[in-house]
Parts: structure tokens; sequence; C-alpha cells
């Protein structure tokens, strides 16, 4: 997945396996997997309705990295409950801090 996913050259490529009733998602930038892509999520739940004839009015997605995401289709919507991850303390680099003009007292990333 991660070959295709550096020879795609897209910021995230999506990977969906079924596995009996399960359908499992990864999602794949050029250099690594990543947590999560919410838009690619959307995208995949789109095509499983759209072009594998899904009916059901919510499904399950199970990540690799960010575990199950529900989505639930209503009408030509669909609505996503993605996962909450509270912010990490983050040492930034100094040689950013100073290209940026800035000194801030702590900084935080969001996973």
């Amino acid at each position: 997945m991660q070959k295709i996913a550096e020879e795609n050259n897209l910021a995230e490529t999506a990977f969906l396996l079924q596995q009996d009733d399960t359908w499992n998602l990864r999602f794949f930038t050029p250099r690594s997997e990543i947590n999560l892509c919410g838009h690619a999520t959307l995208a995949t739940t789109h095509v499983l309705y759209s072009e594998l004839g899904i009916t059901a009015n919510a499904m399950e997605l199970h990540t690799h990295l960010a575990g199950k995401l529900e989505v639930e289709k209503q009408g030509s919507q669909y609505i996503i409950n993605l996962p909450s991850w509270p912010p990490q303390k983050e040492m930034i680099p100094e040689v950013i801090w100073q290209s940026l003009n800035l000194r801030p007292e702590q900084a935080f990333i969001y996973w």
C-alpha cells in the first residue's frame, strides 16, 4: 500500500478491504501511513453507496490507526462521526520560531 501511495503521489490514498461483513480502511501519504483522513473516508463511503450498491442507512469502517468510524447516510448527505484526540505538547525546532518571528510559551499539535 505504501508503494502504491508513493507512486500515486497524492496527499492521501485510501485503501479499502472487505473481510466478511467488515470494511477495513487505511490511509497513506506518499511517505507514511496516517491515522485518519476525513475526506477520503467520505469519498470511500460514497463509492460504497453509489458504485457498490450498499443500501444500509449507516455503516462502520474500521481503520488501522484510528479505530472504528461511523458514517450515516441521510438522503444525499453523509454524516461522519470522527474520533477526537487531545492535543499533545510538542517541541518545535528553534529555526521555525525564528523564521516566524514568534516566541510562544508552548506549542501543541493535534492528531
